[in-house]
């Protein structure tokens, strides 16, 4: 099929506008001025310049909403991307030049991100009749910085979170105690159950547990 080379009308532009709004073929052309008749029939839309206009739009929405899915995904390139935000972030990007803190709609995504919780107080002078409105005082509270900078000096290995012992001159740790003392490597099985048996008895073990049993 030749390709059409027919461009939308203004009228036609504005049939796809309101289309768009809530994908009601017979609503929109009404918007749009066409007649009842015609808009019941929704003819505008047989046009082959409206036709492809609208799929390109509709295309268009499809990938928006498909990279805006992605984007609040959480992955391993977004999860860092976050802890960066976090541990570079410079406080004087709240500020304008003079001083006067930029409104939180104006912050860019970068400086946004930081910001984990907003209060806002309404501000008055005076008392009884004399009382009047005079602004507002925004408090913000922001991401822990420290926090962040020690988990991505965790994540690329700049903190050691292991202890290594080590032997005298970098050999091997010797370990000693009770065990070694009273040489229970070299005892067989025998000698150990009765070497158990002696200090159990030792220690009443033995008549507590006939005492239990009884």
């Amino acid at each position: 099929m030749p390709r059409s080379t027919e461009r939308l009308t203004p009228k036609q532009r504005r049939l796809v506008e309101e289309f768009m709004v809530d994908y009601d073929k017979t609503a929109a052309a009404r918007r749009a001025g066409y007649t009842e008749n015609t808009a019941l029939r929704q003819q505008p839309f047989h046009a082959i310049a409206v036709q492809r206009e609208i799929q390109r739009l509709l295309e268009a929405k499809t990938r928006e909403t498909a990279e805006r899915a992605s984007q609040q995904q959480m992955t391993p390139e977004r999860t860092l991307d976050e802890l960066r935000r976090l541990a570079l972030f410079d406080v004087r990007k709240l500020f304008r030049p003079d001083g006067s803190p930029i409104p939180v709609n104006e912050l860019d995504d970068d400086i946004a991100s930081i910001i984990v919780g907003l209060e806002v107080l309404e501000q008055y002078e005076g008392s009884g009749d004399d009382r009047r409105f005079v602004g507002y005082v925004k408090k913000y509270k922001l991401a822990d910085k420290l926090g962040a900078i020690t988990t991505a000096m965790r994540h690329m290995g700049m903190l050691n979170t292991r202890l290594e012992l080590t032997g005298k001159n970098g050999g091997p740790l010797a370990i000693t105690g009770i065990g070694t003392q009273l040489g229970l490597q070299e005892k067989t099985d025998e000698q150990l159950k009765a070497l158990e048996a002696h200090y159990r008895t030792m220690l009443g073990l033995a008549d507590d547990e006939r005492r239990a049993v009884h």
